[in-house]
């Protein structure tokens, strides 16, 4: 073997063993990728507010306060039910806006005001804190059987061996994604916020796909406008 083709070797081998060992991003897993939509709340958060799949500038009180850390289902169980006890629900008086709330809820020196959106959203950034990948935390726009047009957010953790799992959820417990039990409308993973994948077609209410594991409820396909976001009554 020349010299010339050894560095050449190694450099391959290099590669190789980096591609082998890079796991698979929850990206490509749960949800289909059919057709990419807006939804102006999240434009809006992310130039008013800082990146929630970043949790460095929190990580010391989160700590400090004894909050879960850990990958597991009990985590997601124990920051769902402490951040409900750490926040009133109270519908957005104005325009629907998503605000991060992770600070103050840390904190615990008051009780912030907070509808749907805005648990679903300091949910998964608080999950970011206990040490879930942020590219496998999202946000789903979702529908509620008993209101038609008005629109909810939950948040969701895509395990690659237990599959998706739903918390911060106002109107339920954490549980699995085929129990979630609402019309699926977009979805969105935590560290990329501006990339927003349409399960519906808003502009027909039609499903994208028939393959997306949940129960899609039984209601007449209509439009829907994903800047028009509620959160209809809230309760934990």
């Amino acid at each position: 073997m020349t010299a010339s083709i050894r560095p050449f070797l190694r450099l391959l081998a290099a590669l190789s063993a980096l591609c082998a060992a890079a796991p698979l991003s929850a990206h490509d897993s749960p949800f289909p990728k059919i057709m990419t939509w807006v939804v102006p709340q999240a434009t809006i958060m992310a130039r008013d507010f800082p990146p929630v799949d970043d949790c460095a500038p929190l990580q010391q009180a989160y700590a400090a306060q004894g909050w879960p850390k850990g990958i597991s289902p009990i985590s997601l169980d124990t920051i769902d039910k402490r951040l409900k006890q750490r926040v009133f629900l109270r519908p957005d008086q104005g325009p629907d806006t998503w605000t991060p709330l992770a600070a103050t809820v840390i904190d615990a020196k008051r009780r912030p005001a907070a509808d749907c959106d805005d648990v679903a959203v300091t949910g998964a950034q608080l999950a970011v804190c206990a040490g879930f990948l942020p590219d496998r935390l999202g946000l789903l726009v979702t529908q509620l059987p008993t209101r038609a047009g008005e629109l909810h957010l939950v948040a969701f953790y895509a395990d690659p061996q237990s599959g998706v799992r739903v918390f911060a959820d106002t109107m339920g417990r954490p549980r699995a994604f085929s129990a979630l039990g609402q019309k699926l409308h977009s979805y969105a993973f935590l560290d990329a916020l501006d990339e927003w994948w349409a399960l519906r077609d808003p502009r027909s209410g039609k499903p994208l796909a028939d393959t997306i594991g949940t129960a899609s409820l039984p209601q007449t396909d209509t439009p829907v406008d994903l800047s028009q976001g509620s959160c209809p009554d809230l309760q934990p």
